[in-house]
């Protein structure tokens, strides 16, 4: 993932293991799909560098802690609901 970040594909390189999880959806469901996690991408990007630019340290540590565990509980989530659905994440 690093050298995908440094080619500037961080990104796509995240959408591509996430799709990973659904490979049987139809194509223009996967299309749908994609801009969706891409705005989501562009969303939590936005917010953090917001973030960084406007909270002391300490709150901004405390934010990304809180996301980082919200993050955990939705990967959670999406493992149960795709790995039943012969994806994996």
């Amino acid at each position: 993932m690093q050298e995908a970040a440094e080619q500037g594909a961080f990104i796509a390189a995240c959408w591509e293991l996430f799709r990973a999880m659904v490979p049987s959806l139809p194509q223009a469901q996967l299309g749908e799909l994609r801009y969706a996690f891409l705005a989501g991408a562009d969303t939590m990007f936005t917010f953090i560098t917001e973030l960084y630019d406007e909270a002391d340290d300490d709150r901004a540590v405390d934010c990304l802690n809180n996301i980082a565990a919200e993050c955990q509980r939705i990967r959670a989530e999406l493992s149960l609901r795709y790995s039943s659905q012969g994806g994996h994440a």
